[in-house]
């Protein structure tokens, strides 16, 4: 048995793994597929897997931030407007 690291998204931490021929399109020994990039033959590997794979999740996650805030900033100003000109009708009708 060969010994290898699982270090895919959602992993904390390297997990330990036992294979009879290591890589894609082959399984673990526990039946589990062995994905592409996701199985690496020292912990080294498998960790610098799973940091890169935090730090993407990490910068999607702020891009989804900015453009909510985005979104956001246009829907305060759509709103500004829209009570600017519910004032202006207001104070129209007054005056009639």
């Amino acid at each position: 048995m060969i010994t290898c690291w699982r270090g895919d998204d959602g992993d904390v931490e390297p997990v330990v793994c036992e294979c009879e021929v290591f890589g894609w399109p082959n399984k673990t020994a526990d039946g589990k597929p062995m994905w592409k990039n996701s199985h690496f033959l020292t912990i080294e590997e498998a960790w610098e897997s799973i940091d890169q794979s935090v730090k993407a999740q990490l910068s999607l996650s702020a891009a989804d931030v900015e453009e909510a805030r985005a979104r956001l900033a246009q829907a305060e100003r759509r709103m500004v407007e829209a009570g600017m000109r519910a004032a202006a009708v207001n104070a129209a009708r007054e005056r009639k």
